[in-house]
């Protein structure tokens, strides 16, 4: 719903969590639905769900801090603006934590409903506009296809988590035989409805979350993401 947000707090304290809990139930007539994590682990299952829309993190979570959800999030490519919110005594890490990605900062002896609402909703309104810039800058125009950049940046993602869950990615690359022909017979117009068409066709070969990407004049790859065996890649390959 457009006036609502789901926030979830990640903070050991559970007084601090009451606190800025009850700081954004009361705002009107904009609602935050609350949600609390209690550390870092609970915090990494909770960003793989698409349920939130902002998460806010302390900085000091016992033992670990939440530099480490910031980097999961890097790692994960989480996509949900994260506020780290500070103790008094923490301003020198208040540039680490932006440079780590953070959305914005609140030291907690500042925060107020109203400070936290104009927070919230700003990084919100950023990341959107950061999505929708990055969306131009990484898509196909023809195709509506990732391009070579979206590419190269997920299978950088990929490799990282392959590797940390000990599951396998693949790659397949496809250049089209004699593309030049149908341009120089039949005119470009004819050669760009062709690799649309060959767009949406290897779209429906994939799963939902594989990525196809055009990344030159006739040339395609397609990421098999989180595979059990490397032989998937040839079922894929086949189809």
């Amino acid at each position: 719903k457009s006036n609502e947000t789901n926030v979830l707090v990640v903070e050991d304290d559970y007084q601090d969590y009451v606190l800025i809990s009850e700081y954004l139930r009361q705002i009107q007539p904009h609602k935050y639905n609350v949600d609390h994590a209690l550390n870092v682990t609970l915090a990494r299952v909770a960003m793989l769900n698409d349920r939130y829309d902002v998460f806010l993190v302390d900085m000091l979570l016992g033992e670990e801090s939440g530099m480490r959800v910031l980097e999961d999030a890097l790692s994960n490519n989480i996509c949900k603006p994260i506020i780290i919110l500070t103790g008094a005594l923490q301003q020198d890490i208040d540039a680490a934590v932006m440079q780590l990605g953070a959305a914005d900062f609140i030291p907690k002896s500042e925060a107020t409903p109203s400070l936290l609402d104009r927070t919230i909703r700003h990084a919100i309104e950023r990341k959107h506009a950061e999505i929708a810039l990055e969306k131009l800058v990484k898509q196909d125009v023809l195709t509506g296809l990732g391009n070579r950049k979206l590419f190269e940046d997920h299978i950088e993602y990929a490799i990282a988590r392959s590797k940390r869950n000990s599951r396998h990615l693949g790659v397949l690359f496809l250049d089209l035989d004699r593309f030049k022909d149908i341009n120089d017979s039949m005119g470009h117009q004819a050669g760009d409805a062709l690799l649309i068409e060959i767009a949406r066709r290897l779209k429906l070969a994939v799963r939902e979350g594989d990525v196809v990407a055009r990344i030159g004049g006739d040339e395609f790859t397609i990421l098999l993401d989180d595979l059990s065996c490397p032989e998937d890649t040839h079922i894929v390959a086949r189809k």
